[in-house]
């Protein structure tokens, strides 16, 4: 699997590497990049946070099962993936990459600043999807890709564009999935646990 990455080197370079590579800089210093999934040719971005290497969109690989569209509508694929239930969401992540444990989402958010204000800055890593997306389109939209909504287990679907999750490789003292929320309007983060049928999405951590 192949990964590109770019350092911020000033405003103009920006636009000319968004133009012609489809990565952007979204803060000074930090590494960023695209790279393919071989299975679907999916292109994905991703950020370096820390020492590791972070998506910074949802996964969008569609499995032979569990695995839906919000509101069965593939018109929102695109900008927030699939939901995944707990046990398909271990096996989407392309080769290279996994389900990020509790703890890794724990020092993630500890590097951000801490559980109280990590989602404001979580959102910041959407920014590079949307500006590789807009160097294609010329769309300004600007939208956080972690408010996938939900798919509870009663089949019914809630909270696109207003909330969403994100599940965890870790299962709680009672064996449920761990999970972290994420609402607009509020820059923390809150940590749940649901049963495995409950659809939520995925972000990857590079192996």
């Amino acid at each position: 699997m192949k990964t590109t990455h770019r350092k911020t080197i000033g405003i103009s370079s920006i636009v000319l590497i968004c133009f012609f590579s489809m990565t952007c800089i979204v803060s000074s210093g930090q590494e960023v990049g695209t790279f393919k999934d071989k299975r679907d040719g999916q292109i994905y971005s991703w950020a370096k946070l820390g020492k590791k290497m972070w998506m910074a969109e949802n996964v969008k690989f569609l499995s032979s099962s569990g695995a839906w569209a919000y509101n069965d509508s593939l018109q929102y694929v695109e900008t927030y993936g699939y939901l995944y239930d707990w046990n398909t969401a271990q096996q989407v992540c392309p080769k290279g990459w996994r389900v990020p444990s509790v703890d890794e989402f724990g020092i993630l958010f500890e590097s951000l600043g801490g559980d109280s204000i990590a989602s404001r800055k979580f959102m910041e890593m959407d920014t590079i999807f949307w500006n590789r997306l807009d160097s294609v389109t010329g769309n300004p939209t600007r939208n956080a890709t972690s408010f996938g909504g939900t798919r509870r287990g009663d089949s019914t679907f809630s909270g696109i564009n207003v909330w969403g999750g994100l599940w965890s490789s870790t299962l709680d003292e009672d064996g449920y999935p761990v999970d972290f929320l994420f609402a607009r309007g509020d820059p923390s983060i809150s940590r749940s646990s649901h049963n495995k049928t409950s659809g939520f999405s995925v972000r990857c951590i590079r192996k």
